[in-house]
């Protein structure tokens, strides 16, 4: 995992086992706290960003305790 400042995002992460530099990073990484609201229009730039950059979208739902759910979001052609 590496920030991801330049793509707009919080974080860039990778394969497991890919060093950063080897390989390009698969997800970008946006955390969001269980209390928060996001507009359509928010949710809908984070995944514009990630299918511009060619990279799938990770939500992380950081809950009270600390524990985080990981949601992926992707692009479904009809």
């Amino acid at each position: 995992m590496k920030t991801a400042l330049k793509f707009g995002a919080d974080f860039r992460v990778y394969d497991r086992g890919i060093k950063p530099g080897d390989d390009h990073a698969k997800w970008i990484l946006y955390p969001v706290h269980e209390g928060e609201t996001q507009t359509w229009y928010e949710f809908s730039a984070k995944n514009r960003v990630a299918h511009s950059t060619r990279k799938n979208l990770l939500i992380g739902i950081v809950d009270d305790e600390g524990d985080v759910t990981y949601y992926t979001v992707s692009w479904i052609r009809p």
